[in-house]
């Protein structure tokens, strides 16, 4: 399939009939460039309403889940289309503010060699709202319900929103995918139709037998069995996709409830921390402060008085200074060792002089005369001082400590380390108490509470639902036991050929199903890894498994599974485009891609794996970034499989948008 032309008439961003042209190319790849807010969510939102409308032609009257999600509000159809208070509508605002008529999508192209086209288009928007599906393939023509069931074959509804997406969704449409991937395996690959054709071929059967029957009593009790067993069939599929939708439901309100609580405990961690680094530092004051009183306070307070009177410690130091420096001192030290000698002499000269009988007591007068001397001149020397010379040392050394006395600093380093400890002490209350903390956790809590009592009640629905299913399969079981003891009494003899081909042709078709499926499980296999591979080389899966229900998990090099839900964005990106692009190599449909933000969460060293390997493919891609996420560098990469290149213009006010041809220079 191959768009070759698009245009948007009065839709969302888009004034008037705005058209682009995609000439066919061996190149595959075309680049509409637009800053964001001017229409690149506009284009996609268009090329998904045309394949699944607003939801005015189906009988419910409601929009596919898929448009549902353009509002955050429950809108009716009416309101979805024209818009309200809280919505714009699909319709351009100035469009009908102007009163203008007409409102569509149109695309053509190619598909299998026959030109197609699809026109969706939107009539009586301010009275009697009309909407109007025309397909057209090849000389063939299609109106509304006949041509939704036409594009339904050509794009399954289950698939619109994962060729035409944004990659800001990206994570949603890779959990959808992984979750109910067989069924739209089954649509994509076409095995859902072998399904449609088991189910005639059995309703055929059913109608041959009942005309064989002759007892219109039987027939009508029949006819009655067969209806009630065509709407417990009814009943079981809605009750399995409820209880499909409530496991859904179900494993979303789980993830919920573990990121939630995930954040809690990061948040109350991190407070916790916070508290725990206050606590340290408290405690290192504490210790700090019983520090300097048992060793340094206890010590300097021993010198307080001394510490406290300076003038006092100046003139004891002059004293000691004087007493210390004074010369006279040093001289009767020098007297103490000579009067030996002195002695010696004074007394050998008294000796001369005296007669014997007067030697002995001038020899003793003279000797204490003598050693009276140093005491005599020490006495005059020092008379002045009031300290004595054996006290000079160890007062010399009290009034060194004295001066260098550290009470004051030590005085100073408690008082701050008590103002520091202060406010530690209030910084840890106010994060023990603080109102916005403590109102953001019960936030969590709450929000926590109230998701695990969704979980509750999905997780009773999902038990009744089962037991509705038990209930309604045994019910189903008894209506066929019936039917069965029925159709022995019905004389099928004239009909037993075509029974038996019936029969014939309904096991051939289910073989077929049976080995079809695990061939297509393999073939996925292969190419989703393949894919990821080419695109991620160097990440941490190494393997994955696909179950007979197609679910997938991933493995790393030791075999052990990977959580999806672990991995980073821009790694579910890369494992929804990996299982989309698998798919339509396996489908041979070649529908094309249509991307908005398409490398949002890649980051810059796998944009090239991107852009080289997966934007190259055989089937068309159209791709809307913005210069930010493709710039220069991305665009060298994308040159060789780029087919054209086109801008988005709009007004201030955002609801007159334009796409033209563009150079790169006009763009980045």
């Amino acid at each position: 399939m191959f768009i070759s032309k698009i245009v948007l008439c009065n839709m969302f961003a888009y004034y008037g009939e705005v058209s682009i042209e995609f000439r066919k190319d061996f190149k595959n790849l075309y680049c509409i460039y637009g800053d964001n807010g001017y229409g690149k969510t506009s284009f996609i939102r268009c090329a998904k309403l045309l394949f699944l409308g607003t939801g005015l032609l189906n009988q419910m009257q409601k929009p596919h889940p898929v448009i549902e999600r353009f509002s955050k509000n429950k809108l009716t159809v009416n309101h979805f289309i024209r818009g309200n208070a809280q919505w714009r509508g699909i319709l351009n605002t100035k469009a009908c503010s102007e009163l203008t008529n007409e409102f569509f999508i149109y695309y053509e192209g190619y598909t299998q060699d026959k030109r197609f086209s699809i026109k969706r288009s939107w009539h009586n928007v301010y009275e009697n709202l009309k909407e109007i599906l025309e397909l057209e393939i090849g000389a063939d023509v299609y109106i509304n319900d006949e041509a939704q069931s036409r594009l339904d074959m050509i794009l399954p509804q289950n698939f619109v929103e994962f060729f035409f997406f944004d990659g800001e969704e990206i994570e949603s449409i890779s959990d959808n995918l992984q979750t109910q991937l067989r069924e739209k395996i089954e649509e994509i690959l076409h095995i859902k139709p072998l399904n449609i054709v088991i189910e005639q071929i059995k309703k055929l059967d059913e109608e041959l037998r009942h005309n064989e029957i002759k007892n219109e009593k039987l027939k009508n009790e029949l006819f009655k069995k067969n209806k009630d067993k065509e709407n417990k069939n009814a009943d079981i599929e809605l009750k399995q996709k409820e209880l499909q939708n409530r496991e859904y439901e179900r494993d979303e309100y789980q993830k919920d409830i573990e990121k939630k609580t995930r954040d809690k405990d990061q948040y109350v961690a991190s407070v916790d921390k916070e508290i725990g680094e206050l606590e340290i530092q408290k405690d290192r004051l504490e210790e700090r402060i019983a520090n300097i009183k048992e060793e340094s306070l206890k010590q300097n307070l021993k010198q307080v008085i001394f510490a406290g009177n300076e003038l006092l410690l100046t003139k004891l130091e002059k004293e000691l200074d004087d007493i210390e420096n004074n010369g006279q001192r040093g001289d009767i030290e020098i007297l103490k060792r000579l009067l030996p000698d002195i002695k010696e002499i004074i007394i050998n000269e008294v000796s001369k002089k005296s007669s014997s009988e007067k030697l002995d007591a001038n020899k003793k007068y003279f000797s204490d005369m003598i050693d009276s001397i140093p005491l005599k001149l020490e006495s005059k020397i020092f008379s002045q001082s009031h300290i004595s010379t054996s006290l000079l040392m160890s007062l010399r050394l009290s009034l060194q400590s004295a001066r260098h006395n550290t009470l004051q600093k030590d005085i100073s380093n408690i008082k701050n380390s008590k103002d520091r400890l202060t406010e530690i002490l209030k910084d840890i209350e106010e994060l023990s108490y603080d109102d916005s903390i403590r109102e953001k956790k019960q936030i969590l809590e709450q929000e926590i509470s109230a998701l695990k009592t969704k979980e509750d009640f999905a997780k009773k629905d999902i038990e009744t639902l089962k037991d509705s299913l038990k209930e309604l399969r045994i019910e189903l079981e008894i209506i066929e036991r019936d039917i069965f003891s029925m159709e022995q009494g019905i004389n099928t003899e004239r009909i037993e050929d075509k029974l038996h081909l019936l029969e014939c042709l309904k096991r051939s078709i289910e073989e077929y199903k049976n080995r079809l499926i695990p061939k297509l499980k393999d073939e996925l296999h292969i190419f989703i890894l393949e894919n990821y591979q080419k695109l991620l080389p160097n990440d941490n899966v190494a393997n994955l498994e696909i179950n007979d229900n197609f679910e997938i998990k991933l493995k790393d090099s030791n075999g052990k599974n990977i959580i999806i839900a672990n991995q980073s964005s821009g790694q579910k990106q890369i494992l929804a485009i990996s299982i989309l692009w698998a798919l339509s190599r396996l489908s041979n449909s070649n529908i094309p891609f249509i991307m908005d933000t398409p490398l949002s969460r890649i980051d810059f060293k796998n944009r090239a794996r991107i852009i080289q390997q997966f934007y190259k493919q055989e089937s068309q891609v159209i791709i809307l970034p913005h210069a930010g996420e493709m710039g220069v560098r991305e665009y060298e990469f994308a040159r060789p499989n780029l087919a054209g290149l086109y801008k988005i213009d709009n007004s201030n006010d955002r609801v007159e948008a334009k796409i033209k041809v563009a150079s790169i220079d006009e763009i980045i």
